[in-house]
């Protein structure tokens, strides 16, 4: 298999929040419960978060899309009765969605009054409208791992399984105030 360390890059993007700004509440949009890389995404930003002695967390869920973004931040107003500092997103289209329930309906500054972060880097997360703090996963060394570890079975069926893990990159954009 070949994949994006979801834990470290979640711990990266909260680093990132912790350094700059003065973020005390937290609320996470994870993705979908059966979903491994979410789990994975949600767990390393919350163990990071209580590492740090930050437990006002809110969590709600989403399915990784835009639409969900938006509902998720009408679930977390309802769970916390105010926007908390800032939100964490499983991936970069509900952080779309966040940003545009918390900028179009709310009123409310991106990163002003919060700060939002996504996962994956898809390329609309550096358009100047979101400018997403996010991890970028490495998908053209990933693809490329990929068919080689391919190639290298079909050569040679007996070939143990094997396990590629890739960081992420930070992508600072301008969704986390400072």
């Amino acid at each position: 298999s070949v994949s994006c360390d979801q834990v470290e890059g979640e711990r990266s993007l909260i680093n990132l929040l912790l350094r700059n700004g003065d973020h005390k509440s937290f609320a996470i949009v994870s993705g979908p419960a059966d979903s491994v890389v979410s789990m994975q995404r949600t767990r390393g930003a919350l163990d990071r978060l209580q590492e740090n002695g930050i437990n006002d967390v809110t969590q709600v869920t989403g399915d990784y899309g835009y639409k969900s973004g938006r509902r998720a931040v009408q679930d977390i107003m309802e769970q916390r009765g105010s926007a908390p500092d800032a939100i964490i997103c499983a991936n970069d289209m509900m952080a779309f969605g966040v940003m545009d329930e918390l900028r179009f309906h709310l009123e409310l500054d991106v990163p002003g009054d919060v700060s939002v972060v996504g996962f994956d880097g898809v390329r609309a997360a550096s358009w100047s409208s979101f400018d997403l703090a996010t991890i970028a996963q490495p998908v053209e060394s990933m693809t490329e791992a990929a068919v080689s570890m391919l190639m290298d079975r079909v050569d040679n069926h007996d070939l143990p399984p094997e396990k590629r893990l890739f960081s992420g990159v930070l992508r600072q954009g301008s969704t986390i105030r400072s």
